[in-house]
C-alpha cells in the first residue's frame, strides 16, 4: 500500500533502478521522503544485452511492473523511474513554499478516486497545449518522459497486450515507454490491433490526465541510456508553463494566504 501525507494512494509502487546505481536510488529515496510517499518498492530494473534492444531495458521494466499488477489485480500502481526529484511547480512566478501541498494531494487524491483515470501524470514533460479537467487535472495531448505516473489496471493490460518493441512485424516495434503513453493521449489515432498484418486504427478508452500543478521532474544525472550527463529540469518546466496555461486553472484556492 501506499500513501501521500498519510493518506491511501494506491495499492503498490515501484521505482525502476539499476543495480549498480545506488547513487540515483539514494536521491530518489530522500526526495519521496520529501513528498511524503511511503510505501514505494525498489524493482530492480530490466537490463537487455542483445542489440539493437539494450537500451530498451527501461521500456521493459515498466511492462515488468504492468504484469506484476495484472497478476495481483492492482486497481493502480505508482510507477517512477529513478531520476525523480520532488518538484512542486505551476510556473516562475509561484514559489513552492506558496503553495498549500497538503490541499493539492487531498484534492489530486479526491480527483483519483472520482475520475478514475488510466494514467495519471506526477511528472511528465508537455509537448502540446493541455486542456484544463478540474481545479488540479488537465488533459494532455502529447507528452515525453516517463518517469512518474499512476496506471490503472486496465493500462497495465493495455500495456503488455499493445506494446510489443521487440516485434519488428508490430506498428509499436522499439517505442520506448514514454512514446507509448504519449500516443494513448490521442485515442482517435491509437492502432491497437493488426490483421494480416494490416496496420488497423481503432479507439481505445483510457483516460489521460496530468497533475496541476507538477510534482514531480527529471533530475540531473549521468544516464546509461544515452551514455552521457542529461540535465532537462529547466526544459520541463518551461514546457510545463508553456502548455499548462495557470490563468485556465482555480490556482489560488492552493495557495497560501
Amino acid at each position: 500500500m501506499v500513501s501521500w501525507l498519510g493518506k491511501n494512494l494506491c495499492d503498490a509502487g515501484f521505482v525502476i533502478n539499476l543495480k549498480d546505481r545506488k547513487d540515483r536510488f539514494d536521491r530518489f529515496s530522500n526526495n519521496i521522503s520529501m513528498a511524503g510517499i511511503e510505501g514505494v518498492d525498489r524493482f530492480e530494473a530490466i537490463e537487455i544485452i542483445d542489440e539493437p534492444y539494450h537500451k530498451c531495458g527501461c521500456t521493459q521494466s515498466h511492462i515488468e511492473i504492468a504484469k506484476k499488477q495484472i497478476e495481483n489485480s492492482w486497481d493502480y500502481v505508482l510507477y517512477f523511474e529513478d531520476d525523480c526529484v520532488f518538484d512542486l511547480f505551476y510556473n516562475h512566478t509561484i514559489d513552492k513554499s506558496d503553495i498549500d501541498y497538503d490541499r493539492v494531494v487531498e484534492k489530486i487524491i479526491e480527483g483519483l478516486n472520482e475520475h478514475k483515470p488510466d494514467i495519471l501524470w506526477l511528472g511528465t514533460r508537455p509537448e502540446d497545449y493541455a486542456e484544463p479537467f478540474s481545479d488540479v487535472f488537465v488533459m494532455p495531448k502529447k507528452t515525453i518522459m516517463s518517469h512518474c505516473y499512476l496506471g490503472s489496471l486496465n493500462f497495465a493490460k493495455f500495456l503488455v497486450e499493445n506494446l510489443k518493441y521487440t516485434n519488428p512485424d508490430h506498428f509499436s516495434h522499439m517505442w520506448p515507454i514514454d512514446f507509448f503513453i504519449s500516443q494513448i493521449a490521442n485515442p482517435i489515432d491509437w492502432k491497437i490491433k493488426e490483421f494480416d498484418k494490416e496496420r488497423v486504427m481503432s479507439n481505445h478508452d483510457l483516460k489521460v490526465y496530468l497533475t496541476s500543478p507538477m510534482i514531480f521532474n527529471q533530475g540531473s544525472s549521468f544516464s546509461n541510456l544515452t551514455d552521457n550527463f542529461v540535465s532537462y529540469e529547466n526544459w520541463v518546466r518551461g514546457c510545463y508553463v508553456r502548455y499548462v496555461d495557470p490563468k485556465k486553472l482555480n490556482i489560488k484556492m492552493f495557495l497560501k494566504s
